[in-house]
């Protein structure tokens, strides 16, 4: 039986709070250890994992990020609870995070290029790696519920078993002219379409996604609570459409429309919080939380129509920008007793090292294909540090790599990473730190391509290596 609802409240007032003018609430970040090898005890015990992936969430709407603008109290405590990374980064859109993710490989190479759009495929090629088949052939129970942003699941209902989930209950896009699309009949919160095992689940006006999705994966676990298990929980929350969620107060219907969607996504967000404490308190419930690793993380970058206070600074979202905003996301794991309470880690990780690190953990041999990722278990069991150099986010056609410090554009440009959500636009023609900078990631970036590197739009400066002047506000750092 799963763990009684959380008690709601009303949406908390954001009447000041529009696109472009956010109530400022409080201060900072709850304070924690900074570990830098980010160590801890062993253990060796085959977790359970339950991975939770928000939809269009930036780091800054979290208060264990230093978000000021949002009460997010139980994705707060589980960062208290476990390790907070700092240096993550996923794909600014949709679908190639997802796959990326799923996959282990980068868009370019798992065929994911674009947002559901031309650049990307159909469906899910049975033939791509997962971490679900991954797990799923090294012993472990596998379901996921949620968003299915790869292909329609209406044309293909199979997909989620065909890529290594036992069990599946998901929403997805409908193919409209050849293209995945949102349509007006396909709802993903109240009476959505969602498709349980391949079948098509009955719901009611009053039937609310996201709590079928957290009942399949709760009783899921329930019956695989003795064995290990993998619960993928792909939430829509809290993507568009703006919408009230069960048990809080419905927006003053007086207040001008940007107010009420605002009101709206606050209200999101604060469910997305509950959900959260809901998982948290039902691997309690079923004893099991000390061995089951829960990561939480983001496919991306907040929505882009949204301005949202981290600490001192009002940041606009970043989705759909290839700059640190659209990428550089939240990644909180728990596991108590084996990761390390409240500490903060900056390792460099991108989504392609998920695969590769739950096969690590889940003692399960990683396919026989072209990987990506970099296995950061290490990180988490204390016994050293990622390999990862850099990371590498792409979008369409356009793409950056990046390391601790600096961040290379495939339109040419440089620049210096000063911390989160910050850098400055660098001068490699006059930097000898700014040249070796270059020269160093130009060589990464160029090898990991290869072959590939002709789908991508690279500047014929880069290709050449010849430095570009640094390019000028307002694009710096943000869309490169």
């Amino acid at each position: 039986m799963s763990a009684p609802p959380p008690r709601r409240h009303p949406t908390r007032p954001h009447d000041r709070w529009t696109r472009r003018a956010v109530l400022r609430a409080g201060a900072g970040a709850a304070g924690s250890l900074l570990l830098p090898a980010c160590t801890r005890p062993g253990g060796d015990a085959r977790p359970s994992i339950v991975l939770l992936l928000a939809d269009d969430l930036g780091l800054e709407c979290l208060g264990a990020y230093g978000g000021t603008t949002f009460a997010t109290p139980h994705v707060d405590a589980l960062a208290q609870a476990g390790m907070r990374f700092t240096n993550v980064f996923a794909t600014p859109a949709c679908a190639p995070s997802r796959a990326e993710i799923l996959t282990g490989r980068y868009p370019f190479r798992n065929g994911w290029m674009d947002n559901a759009g031309p650049l990307s495929p159909r469906s899910l090629a049975a033939s791509e790696p997962t971490f679900a088949r991954t797990l799923q052939a090294g012993g472990y129970a596998t379901a996921i519920a949620g968003k299915w942003q790869l292909g329609s699941l209406a044309e293909r209902p199979s997909t989620p078993q065909d890529s290594g989930f036992s069990e599946s209950c998901c929403w997805s896009l409908e193919l409209v002219g050849g293209k995945l699309e949102s349509t007006p009949d396909n709802s993903r919160y109240w009476a959505p379409r969602l498709w349980q095992n391949g079948r098509l689940l009955e719901t009611t006006a009053e039937t609310y996604g996201p709590d079928v999705e957290f009942e399949f994966l709760s009783a899921f676990m329930e019956r695989n609570a003795g064995k290990p298990f993998l619960a993928y929980h792909a939430m829509n929350l809290p993507h568009a459409p703006y919408h009230v969620p069960p048990g809080y107060a419905a927006p003053d219907a007086g207040a001008p429309q940007e107010a009420q969607i605002a009101a709206s996504y606050a209200a999101m967000i604060g469910y997305m919080d509950e959900l959260v404490g809901r998982w948290v308190a039902r691997l309690g419930e079923l004893g099991i939380a000390e061995r089951t690793l829960v990561v939480f993380t983001s496919d991306n970058g907040g929505n882009e129509n949204f301005v949202v206070s981290l600490g001192e600074r009002e940041i606009q979202g970043g989705k759909f920008t290839l700059g640190e905003s659209g990428s550089n996301v939240a990644f909180v794991a728990r596991r108590p007793g084996v990761v390390p309470a409240g500490a903060v880690c900056d390792e460099l990780v991108d989504f392609t090292d998920v695969l590769p690190t739950f096969a690590a953990l889940g003692r399960s041999a990683t396919p026989d294909v072209r990987l990506d990722g970099y296995d950061f278990a290490p990180v988490l069991d204390g016994k050293g540090a990622s390999a990862r150099p850099w990371v590498y986010c792409q979008l369409g056609r356009n793409a950056f790599i990046r390391d601790r410090a600096w961040r290379l554009a495939t339109d040419g440009h440089l620049f210096h990473v000063l911390g989160t959500y910050a850098d400055e636009p660098a001068d490699p023609r006059s930097d000898e730190k700014a040249r070796a900078a270059y020269d160093g990631l130009r060589a990464a970036l160029l090898a990991l391509l290869g072959d590939d590197a002709k789908r991508l739009k690279l500047a014929p400066a880069l290709l050449r290596g010849e430095p570009l002047p640094p390019v000028p506000a307002p694009d710096a750092g943000r869309r490169s």
